[in-house]
């Protein structure tokens, strides 16, 4: 039996052999490789057809940055360290930060809609902060930021965020409740308030501000109150944010933050004030928690500027002829409300010394230094508005020069103190033959 089974196998064979057909070994087919097994198997003069062979991998590329949201660590009262993890792609992130706050629905609109960072940091709630990790690693892990001025016993959600060729996409979010502060009403820290400065947008324009820090407390309220009478500030400062009555220019309130816990940023741009007159002003927080109560800072004030702050004449430098050695420069100068003008010509071979010329100085204080830079006083008392034509000569051959009209007035500068200003009118070029 055997032996036949032999002689049948040699037989099959050799059928198969004349048949034009061959048996391939499996071990001759790579992995991930489609063999066509009719194609393989073509009888004799018969059309010639390649292989029909099928590559596939096992990894896609990956183009751009995945991201996820890693949980919180080293979590306190008032800090707790960000994390999240990055795998880089072929586009590397502009900016890796994260999104963290208090109110999930006001961080979900934070980050509702394709936007860009500056578009989402710009106009944020009180409830939700941003923090950026400071380096973009150069290799794929996890990246972590530490963070400050929490709210203690405080649910919060955290996001990480990447920022695309101007467009964010963001990870899952992740909570995290923050570690419980004062047990009892005597154990608690109440509020505190630190002013930044006073900064003028305009002679009549301020922007005010600070930070609060609501510490053991929360759900807190942040207001501003400013006027030009201090009792009445002062008496606003013992009263409910409800309770203030305002009176015209005298006492004006403006709510900054409301639902607001940890430490927030606020400010306030105020118009419409009077020109060259003392204003009075304090930041205050009301607060509920274990205790409730209103916190402000100290009265503080600041004087409006005259209405001439910030502005300048008007100043234009026309076109310069070029003669040879010689030039013609001219130009014209408005005062506005300015008096006592001194108009004069700047010109010279040192082009950046020449735009760099104006602001806070005098005439006497621009130093000529030979053919780089020259003076040429054309009026010493304008009280409105000339046209003024200069020639000038000795100029160097084949050579490039700079000029501008310029005129110094008196101003008020950010110290309130009478100053002396140039404004000059734009930069001409001219070459001499």
């Amino acid at each position: 039996m055997q032996a036949f089974g032999v002689i049948a196998g040699i037989m099959l064979l050799g059928l198969i052999s004349l048949s034009g057909f061959q048996l391939v070994p499996e071990s001759v087919v790579g992995d991930g490789v489609t063999i066509d097994r009719a194609a393989v198997g073509t009888r004799p003069n018969a059309t010639t057809r390649k292989p029909n062979t099928q590559v596939t991998t096992t990894q896609s590329v990956q183009k751009e940055a995945r991201i996820d949201t890693l949980g919180v660590h080293d979590v306190e009262q008032q800090t707790a360290t960000l994390r999240g993890s990055v795998t880089l792609g072929e586009t590397a992130p502009d900016r890796i930060f994260f999104v963290y706050g208090y109110e999930s629905t006001a961080v979900a609109r934070v980050l509702r809609g394709g936007v860009s960072y500056g578009q989402l940091v710009a106009g944020l709630p009180a409830s939700v902060s941003v923090k950026s990790v400071t380096r973009i690693p150069n290799r794929s892990g996890e990246v972590s930021v530490r963070v400050g001025g929490l709210a203690p016993d405080t649910n919060y959600q955290v996001q990480m965020c990447i920022e695309v060729s101007g467009m964010t996409t963001c990870a899952a979010p992740v909570p995290f409740t923050t570690v419980v502060g004062a047990r009892i009403p005597g154990q608690v820290d109440t509020p505190t308030i630190r002013l930044q400065s006073v900064q003028f947008q305009t002679a009549d324009e301020v922007t005010l501000g600070g930070t609060v820090n609501f510490r053991d407390t929360n759900d807190g309220r942040v207001y501003v109150l400013y006027g030009e009478s201090r009792q009445l500030v002062e008496q606003a400062m013992q009263q409910d944010y409800q309770a203030i009555r305002e009176s015209d220019e005298q006492l004006q309130k403006a709510r900054l933050a409301v639902q607001a816990r940890g430490t927030v940023s606020v400010e306030k741009t105020i118009g419409d004030l009077e020109p060259a007159t003392n204003h009075y002003y304090a930041l205050c927080a009301s607060y509920d928690g274990l205790i409730d109560g209103v916190v402000c800072s100290r009265v503080q004030s600041f004087a409006t500027h005259d209405d001439d702050f910030g502005e300048t004449p008007y100043v234009q430098t026309l076109a310069v002829t070029s003669l040879g050695d010689q030039a013609i420069l001219a130009g014209e100068v408005s005062m506005h409300p300015f008096r006592n003008g001194q108009v004069f010509f700047v010109y010279g071979t040192d082009t950046n010394r020449v735009a760099r010329l104006g602001g806070e100085t005098s005439l006497e204080h621009i130093r000529q230094s030979g053919d780089r830079l020259q003076r040429l006083v054309v009026d010493t008392d304008l009280d409105q508005s000339d046209t003024y034509i200069a020639r000038i000569s000795d100029l160097l051959p084949d050579t490039s020069y700079a000029a501008r009209l310029c005129v110094e007035y008196e101003n008020q500068n950010d110290r309130y103190r009478d100053a002396l200003f140039v404004a000059c009118g734009e930069v001409q070029t001219f070459t001499t033959s």
